[in-house]
């Protein structure tokens, strides 16, 4: 009998016509970066940035940095040298299929017993989450962020598991909460409250590798004198609570069929735990209250859906902030527990600390942010309905479409910068 490491290990080759899949994806995905090269052919917005790195790394100059880039470089070493000064943004046509596949290994390892359609399905549903498919056609760090994470929590063998945190940690420092989650997975198995000390032991002894990782990322905060690489000033941590709602209420749009189809037993437990839902009330007034941030960046970048969605309901009505609670209310009783449904209370815990401890310190609001927190929630969720994955596949794909609608059709400029051609984007 083949042993569970080997299982999943092939699980992919078990699956010729996920691998098919994964390749028309990246081929339809080539051709949309193909257009946008020819309608968006020079750097546009963080493109500078990163570009600007690469070019300088293809050219050998490794002692460059570019002080406007705050996360480390592993997008640019990985960029292949063949892609350099002018095709780097293939680079994610080649990730938007290996995300894909792992995420369905990913739900095959959380649902071993669940067929390939519904995985296939469940995986794309995340794959053309809107602002991911969005910043995808960009030279951007979200789909290589997302994709190692990804494989990572889909690979058994903690040795292997260990490399892709840490591309995953040197594309995004915050990624080291993803790999603390991993760990998290392992501890949920092996502990025994029987035997405490000898359970601990056993998680470090399997999961040495990320001590290490650990260690090697507290020295680089040490030496770095913070998380945060270039320039800070836009990113000092802070105490930004209301970002967990924000992300409940990305998560309840961004899966509403979900949530629509399971309106009722939200409703019931609204009623059954309403102590809970006066605690959340309560908590809700007071985050709000003391630590709502509008970062200057939300309220001058035009080009971004989060400016209009400040400022014409956040900011224009002095009621909006609470009167949206509403929706983080549902939205809580509608995906923790789901998420608990399948992970149990422990591992619930683990991942909301986890994204909490990713958010909160961030004082901008920022959808990209939520790219792997709703990944993870969304693929280990135990919907299997037929009718439910169309709806939000249907869903995604016209949000995509308005999208890039926008982004390609409806370019602006600003009075201040005449000749420069500004686009819509998450």
């Amino acid at each position: 009998m083949k042993s569970a490491l080997w299982r999943l290990t092939t699980a992919v080759i078990d699956f010729p016509r996920v691998v098919a899949l994964a390749g028309i994806l990246s081929l339809l995905h080539a051709k949309l970066v193909e257009f946008t090269y020819d309608r968006v052919p020079d750097a546009y917005m963080d493109e500078v940035f990163h570009l600007n790195q690469t070019r300088a790394y293809c050219d050998g100059d490794y002692k460059y940095w570019n002080n406007m880039i705050t996360t480390p470089p592993a997008l640019y070493l990985l960029t292949p040298r063949f892609l350099c000064h002018g095709h780097e943004r293939y680079i994610n046509s080649f990730l938007w299929g290996l995300c894909f596949l792992g995420l369905v290994r990913y739900r095959k390892k959380l649902f071993p017993r669940s067929n390939v359609a519904e995985a296939i399905l469940t995986s794309m549903v995340v794959s053309i989450l809107p602002v991911l498919f969005d910043t995808s056609i960009l030279y951007y760090t979200d789909l290589l962020s997302l994709t190692a994470v990804i494989w990572g929590l889909s690979t058994a063998n903690p040795k292997i598991s260990v490399a892709f945190f840490a591309v995953a940690v040197v594309t995004r420092q915050t990624n080291i909460l993803w790999a603390g989650l991993y760990v998290a997975h392992g501890l949920n198995s092996i502990f025994n409250l029987q035997r405490p000390f000898y359970s601990l032991w056993k998680v470090i002894q399997k999961y040495a590798t990320f001590v290490i990782l650990a260690l090697l990322f507290v020295l680089f905060v040490v030496f770095n004198e913070g998380i945060v690489l270039g320039d800070r000033t836009a990113h000092e941590p802070v105490l930004h609570l209301p970002q967990v709602w924000y992300l409940l209420a990305f998560i309840a749009f961004s899966a509403w069929p979900v949530l629509l189809f399971d309106i009722f037993h939200i409703k019931s437990r609204l009623i059954r735990y309403w102590f809970i839902t006066a605690a959340l009330i309560a908590a809700i007034f007071a985050s709000v209250s003391c630590c709502t941030i509008a970062h200057k960046y939300l309220l001058a970048d035009n080009r971004h859906f989060t400016f209009y969605i400040w400022r014409r309901w956040f900011a224009k009505y002095s009621w909006a902030p609470l009167a949206s609670g509403f929706i983080y209310i549902i939205a809580v009783f509608g995906i923790i527990p789901k998420l608990n449904q399948k992970l149990g209370p422990f591992l619930t815990l683990a991942t909301s600390l986890a994204t909490a401890a990713c958010l909160i310190p961030a004082p901008l609001l920022e959808f990209r942010y939520f790219i792997i927190p709703y990944a993870l929630w969304r693929i280990s969720l135990p919907e299997h309905r037929r009718s439910v994955l169309v709806l939000e596949l249907f869903s995604h794909v016209v949000v995509n479409l308005a999208a890039l609608y926008l982004f390609f059709e409806k370019p602006f400029t600003w009075s201040n910068h005449p000749g420069e051609t500004q686009r819509f984007m998450w």
